[in-house]
């Protein structure tokens, strides 16, 4: 199944434009009106050695996006150790055109793809 089509994907650095609710949690974020792809690395679970802590409490965060059109969106979460999809759904975006969204419980990181589907 291919996520991205990196020959058409109009992708520029929306990281500041995207909102996180946990202030532990570090955003880097590439996108377009119609699809984003998103890096969300928890910054407060850092051993020693430079690496993220897998034995550390999940946090539960919501993620905003801004200045996407109207329409449906396919939510993917990836779960970046293991390498599969931890979760997907469709979510509705309005005339607002931000789309909110509920993260999965996050020990250490996760990606995240957005794309609208109709």
């Amino acid at each position: 199944m291919l996520l991205v089509n990196w020959k058409t994907f109009g992708r520029q650095n929306i990281a500041k434009k995207i909102k996180i609710s946990h202030k532990c949690i570090k955003v880097f974020a590439c996108g377009e009106a119609i699809q984003a792809l998103i890096w969300l690395l928890r910054t407060d679970t850092v051993t020693s050695e430079g690496m993220s802590d897998t034995q550390a409490l999940p946090v539960k965060a919501f993620l905003h996006i801004p200045d996407v059109q109207e329409g449906d969106y396919q939510i993917i979460f990836w779960h970046t150790q293991a390498g599969f999809v931890q979760s997907s759904y469709v979510s509705h975006v309005s005339g607002k055109g931000l789309l909110a969204l509920e993260l999965p419980f996050l020990v250490t990181d996760i990606a995240v793809y957005v794309k609208k589907v109709k």
